[in-house]
């Protein structure tokens, strides 16, 4: 009987296309961990907003200082652009998203490839091997027939 072990000639080509799909992988979770980054900094600047407003509109009704209230224009224009400069950045980040999911994908897809002809190799392998195997059993029965055979013409001589 002969158990050969299994051996996949593209191994090495899975190995690189599995290498690949974790880098672009790991790739995609950097744009991902950047896009949520942004988006919290952007949840502050609005909440910063939204508190400036506020002060704005108890220091109206208090009746503070000219100079303060003059200033809070320029916080709000600041803060405004702020968020817009965020905005920008997250939408930069989502197209590079796209893009790196479309990498990520086509290297998936490429590592399946690979690992559906492995499995298609694998079976023709074991198929050849249970193929040899029955062979090999056929034959012990034969020779087993045989010496049977034999041996019982031995008895019948004697």
């Amino acid at each position: 009987m002969i158990t050969k072990k299994f051996n996949f000639k593209l191994e090495s080509l899975l190995k690189i296309r599995k290498l690949k799909e974790k880098v672009e992988e790991i790739e995609l979770a950097k744009i991902s961990k950047e896009i949520n980054h942004h988006k919290d900094l952007l949840v502050k600047y609005n909440n910063e907003l939204s508190l400036i407003y506020d002060y704005y509109e108890k220091s109206t009704q208090s009746l503070n200082s000219v100079k303060v209230l003059q200033d809070f224009p320029f916080a709000i224009d600041k803060k405004r652009l702020s968020i817009a400069e965020e905005e920008r950045k997250i939408d930069k980040l989502n197209i590079k998203y796209n893009d790196q999911v479309k990498k990520f994908n086509l290297a998936r897809g490429e590592t399946k490839i690979i690992q559906k002809i492995k499995e298609k190799d694998f079976l023709k392998h074991k198929k050849l091997i249970n193929k040899k195997e029955e062979e090999d059993l056929e034959e012990l029965f034969r020779i087993r027939k045989n010496y049977n055979k034999k041996n019982k013409k031995a008895f019948a001589c004697k």
